[in-house]
């Protein structure tokens, strides 16, 4: 900053700005002691030291807070504004002061002789310097208290030039020339006028065709000249034509100007200063931001603080700064440069043409542009030459190899991934706290959390605070977004986490959180303690859960317990399964048994009631008593054909069966056993023998007998009764 020489200076701290020039014996002006808060400083060896103090010109001084100088003017009073060469300046810089200067013209020969030709007081008194009787010749030039004095032989006296509303009082009387009262009469000869309200303490010359200079427009202290201004605010001042000074301490000045903000000032054509201590000037500009300032034309200084200069630029952002043709400023401490750019992101810089922009406004994001060079065409096909992000990554557009001529020219990785496929890669030994570990080359440290001692870290981290990457001692990490946090543990794939001590996890969000424990698939439930190994903790796990609903397939736990669909097993395997029957389509909630060549199968189903259900590929076969444990088959009516009745000779066969007690060959105990053979049986009634291919071993359906013996037991009970009515019948005769 300290120097000479030209300069452009942005000080983001104080929201300041300088730019110009600088010569021998003024390179301090420009030094952080003499930079006011948001004070803007132009032009060559100009001194804005105060809040919100502008100075423009050569050599300028703006002291005074909310100041302006213009020319070679110093403003030391609080509000003051000075303009022209060498004016005599002074006044208390932080208070409101009656008497101290609000607006000057210097007219002195340099700095030895300093002189002003005009000066208005914060009280509204205008003075002028002492004139001889020669030098006022035109009639209708203003004169001073002293010329009238010694021409008119003392002090005034009422004559018929004059109307007062009162006779000879000083203290309390107004006086108006011209016209018979001060307030619009409504006749057109009366709105050329001069009046004093004694009052406010209000001047007004020039002339009006309305109730602009009206009492109620009239503001105390309050100064209006020209024609059809308005100066409504306390100690307002409004000059030219149509201006209007509503604020209180504001200024209007030039033609079709509003000044409505508290302490504004508006110049030029149709501007408006609508914001507390804003500045307007130029052509149709606006500063409706609070201590806002604008130059130029159809320029907009909205964000609190901010500036617009040249032609139809917006500053939109609090503490913005936009100059250049149709440029826009919309984040806060931005600034932009150029035609049709934009500094879209919270403190960025911008300049050039037609920009990319884009980002947050009112928050640093590191992703977010900080600085743009636009090299667009037009606000449809906006590009950039230069983007820098505010993580510090640099980015360009993309290059033909022809166009990189220059060895020292800057590359892009896309160019540099296109003339070197196969780009240097590798592992690097740091050491963030816990002793020296290893992680790929590049990888950005913020994204990770403290490498383990002796660990190994392959994954990609991502965001800044994060702790991703091999965290544990002795720990292996690779994939997206890992942790592998337990001593001697691994991480893969994607946010997956192995936290247990010598634990592994694999898939999409698994944890491995137990003792030496091993997860895979996705979002797995988890648990246990990470370091002991506890006989009630998951040895491994199946996850087949969601990021919001974590779940099992498989879970076997550290005293060999086995759960499939539950992960807390009760048994060395359990099978737990919802509600929801088998069905020929549906075995989603069964444990089933099948033959891979035959695609034959059988299902178990557990009802809510207690009975464990059969079926054969999705067919009810039978049931378990829940009570008994008895089996019981399927015997429903619903579900038989060709139904027909036992005769007498399935029956009498039962006589050629062959009971027998026996022992088998591998039996460990000495009870018999009761039952038929199968070879003897399956020559009587071959149906009920079942013949097993795959050992050419038999076996026996013993419920197929039983309807035979109750067809038995019928026929007996038959021919029984017919014996008892015999018998009957035969006693009757003895």
């Amino acid at each position: 900053i300290t120097g000479v020489g030209g300069k452009v200076i942005w000080h983001n701290g104080n929201n300041a700005f300088r730019a110009g020039y600088l010569g021998s014996g003024n390179g301090d002006r420009w030094d952080m002691a003499n930079m006011g808060f948001a004070s803007f400083g132009a032009n060559g060896n100009t001194l804005a030291s105060e809040s919100y103090s502008s100075a423009f010109g050569l050599g300028s001084e703006a002291s005074g807070f909310a100041s302006a100088a213009f020319g070679r003017s110093k403003a030391e009073s609080y509000y003051g504004f000075a303009l022209g060469r060498y004016n005599l300046g002074g006044g208390d810089p932080y208070v409101l002061v009656d008497t101290d200067p609000l607006f000057e013209i210097g007219n002195g020969a340099d700095n030895s002789n300093r002189s002003n030709a005009l000066t208005v007081l914060k009280n509204g008194t205008i003075t002028a310097p002492s004139f001889d009787l020669g030098e006022i010749t035109d009639p209708k030039a203003l004169t001073t208290k002293e010329y009238v004095d010694l021409n008119a032989g003392g002090a005034f006296s009422t004559n018929t030039n004059i109307t007062s509303n009162a006779n000879g009082t000083y203290s309390t009387d107004n006086f108006v020339f011209g016209s018979p009262q001060l307030d619009d009469t409504g006749n057109p000869d009366n709105d050329i006028r001069m009046f004093f309200n004694k009052t406010k303490g209000a001047f007004r010359a020039g002339n009006v065709n309305d109730t602009q200079w009206d009492d109620v427009n009239v503001g105390f202290r309050s100064f209006a000249g020209g024609t059809n201004t308005i100066a409504s605010g306390g100690v307002s001042f409004a000059m030219g034509i149509d201006t209007e000074a509503s604020g209180n301490n504001s200024t209007a000045l030039n033609n079709s100007t509003i000044a409505s903000g508290t302490n504004s000032f508006a110049i030029g054509i149709n501007t408006n200063a609508t914001g507390l201590a804003s500045f307007a000037s130029g052509n149709d500009t606006t500063a409706s931001g609070i201590y806002s300032s604008t130059f130029g034309l159809g320029n907009q200084a909205i964000g609190d603080y901010s500036s617009a200069f040249g032609i139809n630029s917006q500053a939109v952002g609090g503490l913005s700064f936009a100059t250049g043709q149709l440029t826009v400023a919309n984040g806060f401490f931005s600034s932009v440069f150029g035609i049709q750019t934009l500094s879209d992101s919270h403190a960025s810089f911008v300049l050039g043409r037609f920009n990319e922009g884009g980002g947050n406004p009112s928050t640093w994001v590191a992703t977010d542009p900080l600085f743009e060079i636009g090299n667009g065409s037009s606000d449809v096909s906006r590009t950039n030459a230069l983007t820098v992000l505010k993580n510090g990554t640099v980015l360009a557009p993309t290059f033909d190899l022809a166009e990189i001529t220059d060895p020292k020219a800057l590359t892009t990785k896309e160019y540099v991934d296109g003339i070197i496929p196969a780009a240097a890669s590798g592992l690097e030994a740091i050491d963030e706290g816990n002793g020296y570990g290893w992680r790929l080359i590049g990888n950005n440290p913020v994204h990770y959390g403290n490498i383990g001692i002796r660990a190994v870290d392959l994954s990609n981290g991502l965001g800044a605070g994060n702790l991703f990457g091999a965290l544990g001692s002795y720990s292996f990490a690779s994939g997206d977004r890992v942790i592998a946090l337990g001593g001697s543990s691994a991480a893969f794939n994607f946010l997956t986490e192995a936290s247990g001590l010598f634990s592994s996890a694999f898939g999409e969000g698994t944890n491995a959180e137990s003792y030496a424990s091993f997860t895979l698939g996705r979002y797995n439930i988890g648990g246990g303690f990470p370091g002991i190994w506890s006989s009630t903790d998951p040895v491994f796990e199946i996850g087949i859960g969601t990021s919001g609903s974590p779940n099992n397939a498989i879970t076997v736990l550290k005293d060999g317990k086995t759960g499939i669909g539950t992960h807390t097993p009760r048994s060395i395997l359990e099978v737990s399964h919802t509600n929801g029957v088998p069905t020929t389509s549906d075995y989603t909630n069964a444990f089933t048994i099948a033959n891979e060549s035959s695609n034959d199968s059988w299902q178990f189903f557990t009802q809510n009631d207690g009975y464990l259900l059969l079926y054969k590929d999705g067919n009810y076969r039978g049931s378990f008593n829940a009570a008994s444990g008895v089996y019981g088959p399927v015997s429903d009516k619903n579900l038989k054909k060709n139904i027909q009745p036992l005769g007498e000779e399935e029956s009498d066969l039962l006589m050629n069966l062959n009971p027998v007690k026996y022992k088998m060959k591998d039996q460990k105990d000495g009870r018999e056993n009761y039952g038929l053979i199968a070879q003897e049986l399956q020559k009587v009634f071959p149906d009920m023998v079942y013949e097993n291919k795959s050992n050419d071993l038999l076996s026996v359906s013993y419920n197929d007998l039983i309807p035979l013996l109750i067809k038995t037991v019928q026929s007996q009970q038959i021919q029984i009764e017919k014996l008892e009515k015999r018998i009957g019948h035969l006693e009757s005769k003895k």
